[in-house]
């Protein structure tokens, strides 16, 4: 990343972590409650982990106005997985 400020470094990193890491963990959770299943203690672990890592790197996002689309979508995503397990959680309870 020769040549790049360090914001602009900062910023390309936590694009490549939220593509290669992220995002596929976000969306392999999203597909597990989207069947029903509920989520056990490492997804949950990992789900804190993600949302965590959105609030972190919120300053960046701040001051990359052309990034907010991509963390709007992602902490939807977030979201929605919250919401979903959820719902698992309480049918699951109405089950016994």
């Amino acid at each position: 990343m020769a040549g790049l400020d360090r914001e602009s470094a900062i910023l390309i990193t936590l694009i490549d972590r939220f593509i290669l890491l992220s995002l596929p963990r976000a969306l392999s959770l999203r597909k597990k409650v989207g069947y029903g299943n509920l989520l056990d203690e490492m997804d949950i672990l990992l789900l804190k982990g993600l949302i965590q890592e959105a609030l972190d790197n919120q300053r960046y996002i701040d001051t990359h106005p052309e990034m907010q689309r991509v963390f709007l979508q992602a902490t939807s995503l977030y979201c929605d997985i919250v919401r979903r397990a959820m719902l698992n959680e309480e049918s699951s309870l109405r089950l016994q």
